[in-house]
């Protein structure tokens, strides 16, 4: 159990923040419009 809590503890941040500069990225560099309520949701 302990190798999934490290694995969990690394991973879910990294998450966040790919899905946070994707959103970033399409709104303001490309100026596509980005769904925020199913960033947020997720």
């Amino acid at each position: 159990m302990k190798p999934l809590i490290s694995v969990l503890q690394f991973s879910l941040p990294a998450v966040i923040v790919i899905a946070t500069l994707e959103g970033l990225v399409l709104a303001l560099v490309m100026r596509r419009d980005y769904n925020w309520r199913a960033y947020w949701a997720s």
